[in-house]
């Protein structure tokens, strides 16, 4: 199963219609190194496949991908499988691993360094979700047309951030870079 790129040509379902856009599978090992190959791997079955897709969903599914890759490998410590497929109107990537708990969109602090992934999923994506495994679950992601239930209008990804975290006060965080002033002594004449 580690087949990076679609057949011409094959069923998309046992009995279904032909489609020239096969579904692609892999392996990806419990490194944290291993990551970046996947998410590279997923982007390129996809671009493989030539599908007219909306500006910016190569950067969206790359981000995605490594999300839940990453998820997967840190929490189970094991192996995961990576599958991509085409929906006949989206592309699909699912992730299954080992641990059987669902993961779930939580609030982050604003100072914390992570906690964010799946808020990312849920607002980047045109849908996502989790299922059942019996070796554990597989956490999925949908991208493409928006739901036809959605709310009118894409908002911006900042602005639904704004929207959830809580207001900083206008004090400079501690760790940002200070500005020095430098004071210089006047040039004698000469």
């Amino acid at each position: 199963m580690s087949r990076t790129t679609p057949p011409r040509r094959g069923p998309a379902e046992p009995g279904g219609p032909i489609s020239p856009y096969g579904p692609a599978g892999f392996r990806v090992e419990a490194e944290a190194e291993a990551v970046p190959e996947a998410r590279r791997r997923v982007v390129s079955v996809v671009r493989g496949w030539e599908l007219p897709l909306p500006e910016g969903t190569y950067d969206d599914l790359e981000l995605l991908a490594s999300e839940l890759i990453t998820n997967a490998v840190r929490y189970s410590g094991a192996a995961c499988a990576v599958a991509v497929r085409w929906t006949g109107e989206r592309v699909r990537v699912e992730v299954s691993d080992t641990i059987p708990v669902r993961p779930r969109p939580r609030r982050a602090a604003v100072e914390a360094e992570g906690g964010r992934g799946l808020f990312l999923v849920e607002s980047l994506s045109a849908a996502w979700g989790t299922t059942p495994d019996p070796a554990g679950k597989t956490v999925w992601f949908e991208l493409g047309p928006p739901e036809p239930h959605a709310a009118p209008g894409p908002r911006r990804l900042a602005d639904q951030i704004r929207a959830v975290l809580p207001v900083a006060d206008s004090a400079p965080h501690p760790m940002a870079p200070r500005r020095l002033r430098t004071h210089r002594a006047p040039v004698p004449q000469a």
